[in-house]
């Protein structure tokens, strides 16, 4: 392979990987999302924009999180609100791997 090759497929890799990084980090923002989650939380404990707030600090903290699909990330985060757990952080309940 020649190495122009490997640069174009590498800087191909890291766009790709941007976007889909920059779409996750969307997904903290977005409004349907905090409805969903806001359904799933146990009354009086854990708030959907913290669980958001604090999601987004773990997926800046952790780049290869970036390369995980939005699925997976939503069923991440809904499985931590059903729980009432907060993810990473301080508290450290419930870990995005």
């Amino acid at each position: 392979m020649t190495t122009k090759l490997a640069e174009k497929l590498t800087t191909a890799k890291e766009q790709a990987t941007a976007k889909a990084g920059s779409q996750l980090l969307a997904l903290t923002e977005d409004e349907s999302v905090r409805r969903q989650l806001a359904l799933a939380l146990p009354v009086g404990q854990l708030t959907a924009d913290r669980l958001l707030r604090v999601a987004r600090t773990e997926m800046l903290r952790n780049p290869r999180l970036m390369d995980c699909t939005r699925a997976s990330v939503l069923d991440a985060l809904m499985i931590a609100a059903h729980l009432g757990l907060e993810v990473g952080g301080p508290l450290g309940h419930f870990h995005l791997v």
